[in-house]
């Protein structure tokens, strides 16, 4: 290990344990972080703080993608197993229904970088002649879909853009296919699936997938019995392969950490890291993925009593936040935080303390100071 992380914060998503709500998403802008969870509810914290700041209340389904809106600080992107895409004012906890998915339920969101397309993957209908599990396509100030990709037959279960490339985006289906899609290329096909640039196939269902590169030329692939695959997202000459390199148990890849579950991966700085998890003691471990090779470079200790679900890494912020099953959400640094005199190196806040120091006008607030949390390395011949 090159490293530790210390916990900064710690926040509970809920009062009662009775019945328990898995986080699922994060998302952040400037000092507000967004939290979507299994209970249908969006709540928002300071990022800096983890105090509660209001909750979103209006979707009927599992929250199943967020995103701020580029263009408006005050605007969130929901949508939710309940067939629908909502815009937030967050400022007033005010909700518009924007767009609709007819007879299909979503179960992935995600929004270009630009703000323009929306796009969502749905879950695997049964129909008369085969299955369908369509990817509805939406662009901002038109109210019907411009597409709807039947590129899938089996649920889709995760749906990104590519941020430096605002008209692409991937997607992953438990078929074990992963498709990229160019938006741009809608208008000058006569079938939609045309539009689809290039099929990338895991030996197994896939679970999670995610641009990466200084340009995000590349595509990395996480499948649902944890096998890892890093692939070109462009198309190849005929004689060239699209495969990079393929982990298939990343697990055991990890040196000096007793890796049982893969949480994700995140690009930054030129180098790609994947978080893994521990069952036996919560503990998180933050590795550095090369060609042939994981090394484990960061330790987070004692971090969750429960299955790590999503990962956020705010780069501005140097700041890496982890949300699972437990309903805890935590941030971590490189630097021990320095405890206020009131709070005595207790980082751990819970909501029902959050809504109390609220109504009572409660000002105590915790510092943070944060420096890079991740160790350096470069990801050879990329």
């Amino acid at each position: 290990m090159e490293g530790h992380m210390f916990k900064v914060n710690q926040t509970s998503f809920q009062l009662s344990a009775k019945a328990p709500s898995y986080v699922l998403f994060m998302q952040a802008r400037d000092s507000v972080l967004a939290v979507g969870a299994s209970n249908n509810v969006i709540k928002l914290y300071n990022l800096e703080t983890f105090r509660l700041i209001t909750k979103l209340e209006g979707h009927k389904g599992f929250v199943v993608g967020l995103k701020f809106d580029p263009e408006n600080a005050d605007c969130l992107w929901s949508c939710s197993k309940d067939g629908t895409i909502m815009s937030w004012d967050v400022q007033h906890g005010l909700y518009d229904v924007v767009f609709r998915i007819p007879k299909f339920t979503p179960l992935c969101f995600d929004m270009s970088v630009d703000g323009k397309y929306f796009v969502v993957g749905c879950a695997c209908v049964s129909g008369e002649d085969e299955a369908e599990a369509p990817v509805f396509v939406f662009q901002r100030g038109v109210s019907e879909p411009i597409a709807v990709l039947e590129m899938h037959s089996d649920d889709v279960v995760r749906v990104t853009f590519n941020k430096q490339q605002p008209a692409m985006f991937a997607s992953a289906s438990m078929d074990g296919a992963a498709n990229i899609v160019d938006v741009s290329l809608f208008e000058s096909v006569d079938d939609a699936d045309d539009a689809i640039t290039i099929t990338l196939m895991a030996d197994s269902s896939l679970e999670k997938v995610g641009f990466f590169g200084d340009s995000g030329e590349f595509l990395y692939g996480l499948t649902h019995d944890e096998r890892l695959v890093l692939w070109h997202a462009h198309p190849r000459e005929e004689d060239e392969d699209e495969l990079i390199s393929s982990f298939d148990d990343p697990r055991a890849c990890v040196q000096g950490f007793e890796a049982h579950y893969l949480v994700d991966l995140i690009y930054t700085g030129g180098r790609l890291f994947l978080l893994a998890g521990n069952d036996d003691d919560g503990s998180l471990c933050l590795c550095h993925v090369n060609l042939g090779s994981i090394e484990a470079v960061s330790l987070l200790p004692e971090a969750h009593c429960n299955r790590v679900r999503c990962v956020l890494w705010e780069a501005e912020k140097d700041m890496l936040i982890t949300g699972g099953d437990d309903t805890s959400i935590c941030s971590w640094s490189s630097t021990a935080p320095q405890p206020s005199a009131s709070s005595q190196n207790k980082t751990k806040r819970h909501e029902g303390e959050d809504e109390r120091d609220q109504a009572k006008g409660g000002d105590r607030n915790q510092q943070t100071e944060s420096k890079k949390a991740f160790a350096k390395g470069v990801m050879d011949n990329m």
